[in-house]
């Protein structure tokens, strides 16, 4: 009996083991191709990290969502996408900026550093915040503004996340082991609870836009304070070219909340996609990025003649 046990013990410390080295590897391996793609600028705010795709045309100034960074951006043909880790990600600290307006100005003051004068603004979720205060604060950098499902009205999360999505080495391991339905069905049986169950059926294919959760803490905690009570247009009119794309049937970021804000905007568009979730651009792409493209062509036409 006591030999069964030990060599129990000896199989569960050389699992433990090998999981760990398997970790330190991806860990290295992520840090380092994180800060590799990435640039450090110190700006007027202080230092902001970002990444400028593409070789040359029009700007796009992405802001990402909850939780996310630089590494969240994307690429798209004929336009230089500026992608920025906001206020509290990856390698910008939260001092660059906390609330909405704060950070405007920091991205204002990022695209002085760079020598950009107009861009079209881009804001995803949590993202929209930020992306509507710096509408409204400069028009005349502004070509356009586009919202995808972006939060605009006061908002808190749906659901709390899970104390494992908190720890770099728990988020990995949760996130590898529901890569399969075995994994899924034992990891449902210790964490329960709805937000638990939202995570751990992301599985694997999402754990590199959130991980290392630790260094996304520190924005991830400052948007839900800042978002709780939210006021961003605050009298002021945003009066560029505005599109928002909304699934109607979004229930992490309401579709409602588009229909306000486009409601308040003079001129705006809000396309709706029906039945689309919060998941919506990796459900639906085909539906929406033809009409991306179609803005974006006609806020830049003047630039690209």
């Amino acid at each position: 009996m006591k030999k069964i046990f030990y060599i129990a013990a000896i199989l569960l410390v050389g699992s433990i083991v090998i999981t760990y080295v398997f970790y330190l590897s991806y860990r290295n391996e992520r840090l380092g191709e994180l800060e590799s793609r990435s640039q450090l600028i110190q700006t007027s705010h202080g230092p902001i990290e970002y990444q400028l795709s593409g070789e040359s045309g029009p700007v796009i100034l992405y802001l990402h969502g909850i939780p996310g960074g630089y590494d969240a951006g994307f690429s798209w043909p004929g336009y230089r996408v500026l992608s920025v880790s906001r206020s509290g990600y990856l390698r910008t600290p939260i001092t660059v900026g906390r609330t909405p307006d704060e950070q405007a100005r920091a991205y204002a003051a990022l695209l002085d550093s760079l020598g950009i004068g107009s861009v079209v603004v881009m804001g995803a979720s949590g993202g929209g915040p930020p992306a509507i205060a710096f509408t409204a604060m400069y028009p005349k950098r502004t070509l356009g503004f586009l919202g995808l499902f972006p939060i605009s009205q006061s908002w808190h999360f749906l659901y709390e996340a899970p104390s494992f999505s908190r720890s770099d080495f728990w988020l990995w391991a949760v996130a590898n082991a529901s890569n399969n339905s075995f994994g899924r069905k034992v990891l449902g049986l210790f964490v329960p609870g709805e937000g638990a169950k939202r995570w751990i059926s992301s599985g694997l294919s999402s754990l590199e836009e959130v991980w290392p959760p630790s260094l996304r803490a520190n924005g991830l905690s400052n948007d839900i304070a800042q978002y709780k009570s939210l006021d961003l247009l605050n009298g002021r009119e945003i009066t560029v070219p505005t599109l928002i794309i909304h699934g109607t049937a979004d229930i992490d970021v309401p579709y409602s909340q588009s229909e306000i804000l486009t409601a308040n905007i003079s001129g705006s568009v809000l396309h709706p996609i029906e039945g689309g979730t919060h998941q919506m651009f990796s459900t639906r792409s085909e539906e929406i990025i033809p009409v991306m493209a179609e803005f974006l062509i006609t806020v830049t036409h003047s630039l690209q003649e």
